[in-house]
Parts: C-alpha cells; structure tokens; sequence
C-alpha cells in the first residue's frame, strides 16, 4: 500500500507550514520512537485499518527523522552548512566525499 507514502507526505507538508523545529535532536529520538512503536503495532495487528494507520505514522515519522537528522548533521558537523547541503544534493547517499580545505583561516576554526 501506499500508506507509507501518504503519511510522508502528510509530514512534510506539515512541516512546512508549521514553524522550525527547535530541538532536532529531540526530535529525531522522539521520531525514531514513534517509527518503532507503529513498526510493532503493524506487525502485531490483525485488523487492516489499524494496520494502515500504523503504517501511516510509521511514514510520518520517518519523514520527520530524515528531516532532522539532516538538520542535525548541519548544525553539529562545525564545517559550513553550506558545503554539507551540497554534498548531500549531488551526492548519492552513502557516498564518501574527501575534502581538501581552502587556504583561508576560518575554515580550520570551523572544523577544528
């Protein structure tokens, strides 16, 4: 079913209406609890609309864990937000990327 899909897309446009969240790392825990707990509802259930439901809300968590763990990739990581968004806008996932730091000082106050 496409009820995964759904849930997503329920999540993100809720997210863009609603203003930023504040706290990513609580966010992305409590999301993460969330995806589980409705992974084990739609495992055990035995009802067809509980078991939609569940997977409804497992993909709204999930939405809303991929949102923030990129966002708390962003904000922990001290190199510019900017070179990381790149990476992750051309780069496939999973990729390694080696980056050789310009000249300049403030980089290396950044990563440092």
């Amino acid at each position: 079913t496409s009820s995964a899909e759904l849930g997503a897309l329920l999540s993100a446009l809720a997210m863009m209406t609603l203003p930023p969240i504040k706290r990513a790392g609580r966010a992305l825990l409590v999301a993460v609890g969330v995806y589980g707990f409705a992974t084990v509802i739609f495992g055990l259930s035995r009802s067809f609309p509980l078991s939609v439901a569940a997977y409804v809300i497992a993909g709204m968590a999930d939405q809303v864990s991929v949102v923030m763990r990129h966002t708390a990739i962003q904000l922990a990581s001290g190199i510019h937000c900017e070179l990381i968004t790149a990476f992750r806008a051309f780069a496939p996932p999973g990729t390694k990327v080696l980056v050789t730091p310009p000249v300049y000082g403030s980089f290396y106050t950044d990563i440092a």
